[in-house]
């Protein structure tokens, strides 16, 4: 992901090119690098930058991945609510630092899964936005700000069965006054 002067990215080593994953964000002008997060037992996969804000998940086994935020300019860094325990992936983030995920009981992909998507603001309880049907799956999330506050949230469906897919969207209105 790329916002500004600075660059999100994962990296892996030759031997495991799954695990571990190091997170490490690069600033563009001056090359220093932070690195965010590594999974020496956990699978490290990124989500979004976007301002001053980074959003990724980390999983130590499919049935339980965390969404994590950091924001550059504090240099802090918080675990998002998961109150339901499930598993939270395909993260992304608005320059508000807006947090957005889908949450399901796996990772993988399921017959039976059932994927819900969700929006964490910076302050305040998350949202529900909607959900899959059962055997549809996401792995990304990409949210876009529309003019009048509105955004657009862009995410892959595909079934799981065939491995058809293909883009869809929510429609998510400007929050009122």
């Amino acid at each position: 992901s790329l916002s500004g002067e600075w660059l999100a990215f994962t990296r892996a080593t030759k031997r495991a090119l799954t695990w571990p994953r190091r997170l490490i964000l690069h600033h563009l002008t001056d090359g220093a690098q932070t690195q965010l997060d590594f999974g020496s037992n956990a699978y490290v996969q990124g989500g979004g930058l976007a301002d001053n804000y980074v959003a990724w998940t980390r999983c130590r086994v499919a049935t339980n991945c965390r969404t994590w935020l950091y924001d550059i300019g504090l240099a802090t860094k918080r675990v998002l609510p998961n109150p339901h325990g499930k598993s939270q992936f395909a993260v992304s983030v608005t320059a508000d630092g807006t947090v957005y995920y889908a949450e399901s009981t796996t990772i993988n992909c399921g017959a039976r899964k059932i994927v819900r998507f969700w929006r964490q603001p910076l302050i305040g309880a998350r949202e529900l936005l909607g959900a899959l049907p059962r055997g549809r799956d996401t792995a990304e999330t990409n949210p876009v700000a529309m003019g009048d506050g509105s955004i657009e949230l862009f995410f892959d469906r595909y079934i799981c069965s065939t491995g058809a897919s293909d883009i869809y969207k929510f429609m998510i209105p400007a929050p009122t006054p």
